[in-house]
């Protein structure tokens, strides 16, 4: 028994191991670089809802299929009896010579085999399958909407870590700055030429950048681990985020949104429910054909016995009078199309009220970016200024770190300003759909 249980444990653990291994080989390597149109197509198969598109795919054949069985010859079996009231009775008259005397019973009975074809359609069956085409294809437009409107959240967290990514390597520089100085200060400490209340400060400021330093980092790796659920890859810390090829700052892309191929999808719709109409009012002929036994004879009235029989027959329908139903479905059609019509002009309104913003944006930030490059060039200057001051004396550490602070802010403020003039572009090449074809 002790044995049998050390096998099984045995096997557990191998199969364990097994499984170890299996799960490690199969764990991709971190990635070392993302593009940011990979990180759509990443974020598109992930979405739950975008999964939907098989399915669509998938309900759209099963609507053409079944349209072809109901062109398909129907057959029935069929049986109902029933208790009248009152059936035909026929005495010959008193003193007549009619030799006949008729008396159908009270009760009747069928059962039979009756099939049905349908000849003539009017058109209706292709109508409808025309209609299937039609609204597969908006709900598969609709999804790609849905897939272009995902991007807004790639392009947030990518250049929101671009931003902490300079704002670090600028504490980096600054801090390697200051280390050089309190370097320094040590020395003149212990000649005896300088105060150890300087180098103290010195000190405080490092310490202070440092925390600075380190909540960046924390906001970083915050925006790794966000990035990494929502693709469902594993980034490396230094991930390198490689941005599309964008447009020059004022250059004006054409557009090519998703919404436009839907409104034109949206209308072949509708007009496609019109050509469905139109088969109302057109002829339908349709065969058919039933055979069985009645009780009594359902085709001889001189007949009271049980009987087979048998009909053979065609029917022919044709609404000359519709009472301008028609008339009205289609006037529901037309407002429905002037609906999506505003819809279109609404949407390109924003697209060209967009257009005027950004010029006007980019020229601000151009603007401002310029005169920052040449604040924290000046402010360079001035830093390296008082650092040789410093060293000689003839200002104090206070002095020296206050220009460190306003040093570091200018250029701070000038990645700011960088990178928001990349978001504005990454924005508006967005919004006029760029980078759509590559990315489906």
């Amino acid at each position: 028994m002790q044995g049998n249980k050390s096998a099984i444990n045995t096997s557990y653990l191998l199969g364990f191991l097994l499984l170890g291994t299996v799960t490690l080989l199969a764990q991709e390597p971190a990635r070392q670089s993302l593009a940011l149109t990979d990180a759509y197509v990443l974020l598109e198969e992930r979405y739950p809802l975008l999964r939907n598109g098989e399915l669509i795919q998938q309900l759209e054949q099963q609507q053409h299929a079944q349209l072809k069985t109901d062109a398909m010859p129907s057959l029935y079996w069929k049986t109902d009896a029933r208790l009248q009231s009152e059936s035909v009775q026929l005495d010959p008259p008193e003193g007549s010579n009619f030799p006949l005397a008729i008396s159908r019973p009270l009760v009747n009975a069928q059962s039979y085999l009756e099939g049905q074809y349908i000849l003539l359609d009017g058109g209706v069956r292709e109508a409808r399958g025309t209609i299937i085409s039609a609204e597969t294809a908006v709900q598969q437009q609709q999804l790609q909407v849905e897939r272009y409107q995902l991007r807004q959240q790639v392009n947030e967290l990518f250049l929101g870590l671009s931003a902490l990514r300079a704002q670090a390597g600028l504490f980096e520089l600054s801090l390697n700055d200051i280390d050089s100085r309190i370097d320094q200060a040590r020395a003149g400490v212990e000649n005896g030429v300088l105060l150890e209340s300087e180098l103290t400060k010195l000190l405080v400021r490092r310490k202070q950048m440092a925390t600075e330093q380190n909540n960046v980092s924390l906001q970083i790796e915050g925006i790794l681990n966000s990035l990494e659920d929502l693709l469902a890859v594993e980034l490396a810390e230094d991930v390198e985020l490689q941005y599309p090829s964008l447009p020059a700052v004022q250059a004006i892309p054409g557009i090519d949104r998703p919404e436009q191929n839907l409104f034109r999808l949206q209308q072949n719709a509708l007009l496609a429910q019109e050509a469905l109409i139109d088969t109302d009012k057109r002829p339908k002929l349709n065969l058919f054909a039933q055979a069985g036994i009645g009780y009594p004879n359902p085709l001889n009235l001189l007949d009271s016995d049980p009987a087979p029989y048998a009909i053979v027959g065609a029917g022919l329908s044709w609404k000359l009078i519709d009472w301008d139903k028609a008339k009205q479905q289609k006037e529901t059609l037309r407002l429905r199309a002037l609906q999506v019509q505003n819809q279109q002009a609404s949407f390109e309104f924003r697209l060209e009220q967009a257009e005027a913003r950004y010029l006007a944006n980019v020229k601000q930030l151009v603007t401002q970016i310029e005169s920052d490059q040449e604040i924290a060039e000046l402010q360079a200057e001035i830093l390296q200024q008082s650092a040789a001051q410093l060293e000689e004396g003839v200002i104090t550490t206070a002095e020296y770190l206050s220009q460190s602070t306003a040093e570091l802010q200018a250029r701070q403020q000038l990645k700011l300003h960088e990178v928001q003039l990349l978001q504005l572009q990454l924005n508006f090449w967005n919004s006029r759909g760029g980078g759509e074809k590559n990315s489906q």
